[in-house]
């Protein structure tokens, strides 16, 4: 499948901000209450940009090709699993350099079964992320939406073929999840909170793909949709109640609703009144390819950037004289070089070769 440029740029971009959002802070690059702090503390929000982008391009895929589930599960087990793994095994590697590993077996399992969330932010999470990784937070969502997502598709086309069916019965999926989280709060109920988030995306893109759907009334009732599930979690979590911290539940879980609507919104506005306009223009093609090569391991930084920065982040909480071994700066810059070196092993040599072996050569067989 050709790679959409703006997607790409998109995706490069929110990964390395991740990156940054976590690491300025940590090296005290800059301040929180700084202006450009202020920048920098949106990193929950990029994800939301990317669980709308995968949405997109995953309902993309299944349109261009009829995946049986067999095939559809490899493809994403590939993409998700070897990374996964290559992340587990820098991070005990790190760890153990520098203190003893408290080695939770059960926490390992959970995060492998994709059942991972921060507890300090949300109650009911079933496992925290492995040693600490924060990024592998979102993996657990993203995994379940992919297999959600293929047998919601699949059930709309053989039994109800319509597309509000599948924006209705999205919503209904993340209602209930809305609802037993209210009343019992658990992992399972999270990720059908969150599921209509990101079929969001997909459902842009069958309504885009497709020039026989009616955009305007299709879009119409996706985003009534969303407004819908947004207002019931404000009456159900937020009215009138006292919360800690807009960072921690329930007012995360808010703030992520709101953040992807007004991507979304965004989004539309831009296909409809700029990008006809920009799509020729060689300025703008320039600069969207800018983002190719950070895209092409964007989720090895993602991913991988946590437990790199806490190795140094210790180096430097231990040895830190002010000479230039120890230097903030210096230690940052190490932080990039690192993570930019196991990204490109991750992402171009592990799965890239993976993907040539057992997916390319599929298709050449057949």
């Amino acid at each position: 499948m050709s790679k959409i440029l703006e997607f790409e740029f998109l995706r490069g971009f929110a990964a390395f901000y991740v990156f940054f959002h976590h690491t300025i802070f940590q090296f005290n690059i800059l301040e929180k209450d700084s202006i450009l702090g202020k920048l920098f503390s949106f990193g929950q929000e990029a994800v939301m940009l990317f669980f709308l982008l995968s949405g997109y391009v995953i309902s993309l895929s299944l349109l261009k090709r009829k995946y049986s589930f067999s095939e559809y599960f490899k493809h994403r087990f590939l993409r998700i699993y070897p990374i996964l793994i290559f992340v587990v095994l820098i991070s005990i590697l790190l760890k153990v350099s520098y203190t003893n590993i408290d080695f939770n077996f059960q926490n390992l399992i959970l995060n492998l079964l994709m059942l991972q969330d921060i507890s300090a932010l949300k109650p009911g999470t079933f496992a925290d992320p492995f040693l600490g990784n924060s990024p592998l937070w979102s993996l657990s969502y993203e995994w379940w939406f992919y297999m959600i997502f293929y047998l919601h598709l699949v059930f709309q086309n053989k039994v109800y073929n319509k597309l509000n069916f599948l924006i209705f019965s999205g919503f209904f999926f993340s209602f209930i999840g809305l609802i037993s989280f209210y009343y019992f709060p658990n992992q399972i109920s999270l990720i059908l909170m969150y599921y209509y988030i990101w079929l969001s995306g997909a459902i842009v893109c069958l309504i885009f793909y497709d020039n026989n759907f009616n955009k305007r009334k299709n879009l119409s009732v996706l985003l009534l949709m969303y407004f819908l599930l947004i207002l019931i979690y404000f009456l159900l979590f937020i009215n009138g109640k006292e919360y800690k911290s807009i960072g921690t539940h329930p007012v995360l879980e808010l703030r992520h609703y709101i953040t992807s609507f007004i991507f979304l919104i965004i989004s539309l506005a831009y296909s409809k009144y700029l990008f006809n306009y920009l799509k020729n223009k060689d300025y703008y093609q320039k600069f969207l390819k800018l983002g190719v090569r950070p895209a092409s391991i964007s989720f090895g930084v993602y991913v991988i950037h946590y437990p790199v920065m806490q190795f140094f982040k210790h180096i430097n909480e231990t040895f830190n004289k002010g000479d230039i071994f120890t230097n903030n700066y210096f230690l940052f810059f190490l932080t990039i070089i690192s993570t930019i070196f196991l990204s490109y092993i991750a992402e171009i040599k592990i799965y890239g070769n993976l993907h040539i072996r057992f997916i390319k050569r599929s298709k050449y067989e057949k």
